[in-house]
């Protein structure tokens, strides 16, 4: 996006929540709806406004990895 749009999106973050699948998610994701997972939804500014470029869920049993190059 960086690429075609420029430097538009600011300081963002990435809140991680516990919880279960529900009825909804756990319809759409073939789970019980007392299934745990972990959501993932990354948040960044774009302009004064929040945009959540995207949400990530983790089921139970998944590997979760995250990766980080080092801080210069």
């Amino acid at each position: 996006m960086t690429d075609v749009l420029g430097p538009v999106f600011g300081p963002g973050e990435c809140a991680v929540t516990a919880g279960v699948a529900g009825a909804t998610r756990g319809r759409l994701l073939s789970l019980a709806p007392s299934a745990p997972l972990l959501v993932l939804t990354q948040t960044a500014q774009h302009s004064v406004r929040a945009a959540h470029p995207a949400k990530y869920i983790v089921r139970a049993g998944e590997r979760l990895s995250i990766n980080r190059p080092p801080q210069s």
